[in-house]
């Protein structure tokens, strides 16, 4: 028992690194404050030590101001004159200011950067004189959206005064990564204005941030269908509580199998787009009117090609590891299908490829037809 309490019994030692550690989480103003205490502390008693043990430093006052002069500008040192030991005194002084001035430098810089990164993440609320597109998320489907978009804009002759502006909402990425991508990849798109704001997409609380009542039109691209569906009635309950009626809503899925879910949650003025049921609508009607076969890019091990086949991305994948994979399967289904040709069987191979820049290795490794599901997508969505 006598060991337990002395266990529990708190040192000198704990409590003070305690309430230092307290102090300092309080901010860069407690961390200021703490730093002039300690330098003033040093000057005092470097004071003392000089007033008292060389002749130098004459009374108290003078000494203290000595003291604090050195530890504040280490060029005062060079002017100093004076006995051996008057002079070191001086130098640990310095040293010890040097530290001080450092110190307090590296607070002021991190809390100027912590602010200016504050403010690039804005939270102010978007005000713009036309009405905006709202964009809830921001992922490869958003970026293909918006390039038609883009692209509509720079043709539009209403949109050369005044850009049209583009608000985005993304919860997972950084939103300086975002705006510096579209600058990259857009840059000579010059009559859309691109607005970002980072914040949960179905929390209510960030659409006055988004300016949500001036919304001509709102675009939901989540993370996922569960995320998608969370939006959906998020939008629905704000536009309500603000009374405006008739606002677009489309919202983009991934599976067909989360379709009413969605409906559920929007009813149906909610305009829905599945990307599953694009991109087989595209190869189906691609195939020239032959039945095709359909078959998943994680299963086309072992699997023997015959007449129309389409391969359709596996959605538990991300896309550069679908399209990988799907491009490799048709690399390894190369010979079965020169030996079903050379038996006198027609194979037509078409794919779905998520992402652009694929496309061409698509074609490279033996595929007929190549559908591009995220452009498809964004040019149903942007029309």
């Amino acid at each position: 028992m006598a060991a337990k309490k002395k266990q529990n019994r708190k040192s000198f030692k704990d409590i003070i690194k305690y309430n230092f550690d307290n102090l300092l989480m309080r901010g860069a103003g407690a961390q200021i404050l703490l730093l002039i205490v300690v330098t003033g502390i040093m000057a005092i008693i470097f004071g003392l030590i000089l007033s008292s043990t060389t002749s130098e430093g004459g009374s108290v006052g003078p000494s203290i101001w000595t003291a604090l002069m050195h530890s504040l500008d280490p060029g005062v040192l060079s002017n100093s004159n004076g006995s051996v030991w008057f002079l070191f005194l001086l130098l640990i002084v310095t040293l010890l200011g040097l530290f001080s001035v450092g110190t307090l430098i590296s607070i002021i810089t991190a809390n100027m950067s912590k602010t200016l990164d504050q403010l690039s993440h804005g939270k102010s609320k978007v005000i713009e004189p036309k009405r905006h597109i709202l964009f809830l998320g921001y992922n490869e489907i958003s970026f293909e959206i918006l390039r038609n978009i883009f692209e509509h804009n720079e043709k539009d002759r209403a949109f050369r005064i005044n850009k049209q502006p583009v608000v985005i909402l993304e919860q997972y990425k950084d939103i300086v990564d975002i705006k510096e991508e579209i600058e990259f990849k857009f840059p000579d798109y010059r009559r859309t204005k691109v607005i970002c704001r980072q914040g949960c997409i179905f929390d209510i609380n960030n659409y006055d941030m988004c300016s949500i009542e001036k919304a001509k039109q709102i675009i939901i691209t989540a993370a996922s269908d569960e995320e998608a569906a969370e939006t959906i009635l998020a939008c629905k309950k704000a536009l309500e509580y603000l009374e405006i009626n008739g606002t677009p809503i489309t919202v983009v899925l991934d599976k067909n199998s989360s379709v009413e879910q969605a409906r559920t949650a929007g009813g149906d003025e909610v305009k829905i787009v599945v990307k599953e049921e694009v991109a087989k609508k595209v190869l189906e009607k691609e195939s020239g009117g032959n039945k095709p076969n359909f078959v998943l890019n994680t299963e086309l091990a072992g699997f023997k090609p015959k007449g129309n086949v389409i391969i359709l991305s596996d959605d538990t994948l991300d896309s550069e590891e679908s399209d990988r994979k799907t491009i490799l399967g048709i690399v390894a289904m190369k010979e079965n299908i020169k030996k079903t040709k050379y038996a006198g069987e027609h194979i037509r191979l078409s794919c779905e490829i998520r992402l652009n820049k694929n496309a061409i290795l698509a074609k490279a490794a033996g595929a007929d037809e190549v559908v591009v599901t995220n452009v498809e997508v964004g040019k149903l969505v942007s029309r």
